[in-house]
């Protein structure tokens, strides 16, 4: 295969593959009560921890009306506790609460259990190669036209 069908599969892939890891977290029986950015924003916290309302909205990818509109949401179905931090009054902490910890596991088993299923179809040795092709892809995606551009012209000097 040349690279060019490499690229063209890989971008057809791509959004297969992001359908396919939510619609496992959303199609789950436990998870029917939650969006997906909601579901996102659980992931997010029980990854990172406790975060201000300004880390939130930054670690989703959404502008600061979202994040704290997305936090009221999932207070209201008691999924996270906000709080304010004694040291600055001005910043709200949100944390997970028990039950939105029992669906950050959840949604953590599911992962883990669509990655394994993926590493079963390749033999052992090329797993670091899929880990290695992973951390590439999301190191890159993050990145604007710019700099890609920037980068294609780089490596065909």
């Amino acid at each position: 295969m040349d690279d060019v069908a490499i690229v063209e599969e890989s971008i057809e892939l791509l959004p297969q593959i992001g359908k396919l890891v939510y619609s496992a977290v959303v199609d789950d029986p436990a998870m029917r009560s939650l969006t997906m950015v909601q579901a996102k924003a659980i992931g997010h916290l029980y990854h990172h921890g406790e975060q201000t309302v300004t880390e939130m909205a930054m670690g989703l990818g959404v502008s600061m009306p979202s994040a704290s509109e997305l936090i009221d949401r999932l207070l209201d179905k008691g999924l996270v506790d906000r709080t304010v931090d004694p040291d600055d009054r001005r910043r709200q902490i949100v944390t997970l609460t028990p039950v939105s910890l029992q669906f950050a596991k959840r949604i953590h088993d599911l992962r883990r259990t669509q990655v394994r299923s993926a590493l079963a179809q390749l033999p052992p040795e090329e797993w670091p190669v899929f880990v290695k092709t992973l951390r590439a892809l999301a190191s890159t995606i993050g990145t604007t036209a710019d700099e890609v551009e920037h980068d294609e012209a780089l490596a065909f000097e």
